[in-house]
């Protein structure tokens, strides 16, 4: 995307008076939305995220892009798989703040969807303001009341991982059990919640709060275990806080391989979404189940295929402390999909 200000201001204080242009050239914007699309994209973000209210040059500017970014989805067909990441973590403090930037964005360009992540609790406020719900796991949790009352109103519910929530929220970090991994699409999956927001996967350089120390050198060779370090510098596993975080991914480098490497995390989330695909398929199948798979599609809700056991999730948290019965639901849930698949449909 190319903007170009036709008589431009000389200072960003002289916006409110600017009388010139914008033009946009939308070349590589839409190279970048297809190659997206092409790579198996269903939501994609567009745009920014905003953070104070829209005045001065900031609001100007919004109000010109806004309305030409809108135009320019609707002709491409795209309005329905973009979004506007339009706030990242409101707090309390920031509620009539929010509540005016989001009505701002709402009017300017009314059918582009709007993502908020939220910190903290559901706020009455701002119901309205938003299309699309992005709680942290901690939050959905200690809100779930909140959560399922806004799901059962037709609210699109997200959740999103970033070293927020406390254990035994599972958060991908490096040191938490892999069936942890595997079950956070289950969370989803037994919660109805539509989408996972992860905040990096190579964020290699980040280092957290203060007591972090350079865990990486320039060639992508591990200096010192990827762990939380205190204000000593002793690695401490007590409160690992980073450990994993931003990163799902190793990368390349002389002392370690020349291309990045999947962490056993993202193989094991991966392996997790694939379950989640199944759960999907049964469910598709029992749905529409006619005739003789009508009979099958019985006996699959008899025996709770489509619901989690407290034994491996409980609420927002995964509960399994290895993947035996895991492994095992899942080969139910394979052999029920082979019997209606198998069994006649009117």
């Amino acid at each position: 995307m190319y903007f170009e200000d036709v008589e431009p201001p000389k200072k960003p204080i002289d916006y409110p008076n600017y009388k010139g242009t914008m033009r946009i050239t939308w070349d590589r914007f839409d190279d970048m939305f297809q190659m997206l699309l092409d790579g198996g994209a269903n939501m994609i973000r567009v745009g920014f995220t905003c953070h104070g209210d829209m005045v001065g040059y900031r609001g100007k500017f919004f109000e010109s892009y806004l309305p030409l970014l809108e135009e320019h989805l609707q002709e491409k067909g795209w309005t329905d798989i973009a979004y506007i990441y339009q706030a990242d973590e409101v707090t309390k403090d920031k509620i009539e703040e929010f509540n005016r930037t989001a009505e701002a964005i709402k009017t300017l360009a009314p059918s582009v969807k709007r993502l908020t992540v939220l910190q903290s609790k559901f706020p009455d406020r701002y119901d309205a303001a938003t299309d699309i719900w992005v709680p942290s796991m901690g939050t959905y949790g200690t809100a779930v009341a909140r959560a399922k009352e806004l799901q059962a109103a037709g609210e699109s519910m997200w959740a999103y991982v970033c070293t927020s929530s406390s254990p035994p929220h599972s958060e991908l970090r490096a040191y938490e059990p892999g069936v942890n991994h595997r079950l956070l699409p289950w969370i989803l999956w037994q919660n109805d919640i539509e989408g996972l927001l992860y905040y990096g996967t190579i964020f290699w350089l980040y280092h957290g709060p203060e007591g972090h120390i350079d865990d990486i050198g320039e060639d992508g060779e591990i200096l010192e275990t990827w762990g939380f370090r205190d204000t000593n510098k002793n690695l401490t596993l007590d409160k690992p806080q980073h450990t994993g975080g931003g990163y799902m991914v190793f990368p390349g480098g002389k002392n370690v391989t020349d291309t990045p490497q999947a962490t056993f995390r993202l193989e094991l989330l991966r392996q997790g979404f694939q379950d989640y695909e199944k759960f999907k398929i049964l469910e598709d199948l029992v749905n529409g189940a006619t005739g003789a798979r009508a009979e099958v599609a019985e006996k699959v809700r008899e025996f709770d295929l489509l619901e989690i056991s407290t034994s491996l999730v409980g609420g927002s948290c995964p509960t399994a402390t290895d993947d035996t019965e895991l492994n095992q639901h899942v080969v139910d849930v394979m052999d029920a999909i082979e019997e209606l698949l198998g069994a006649e449909n009117d």
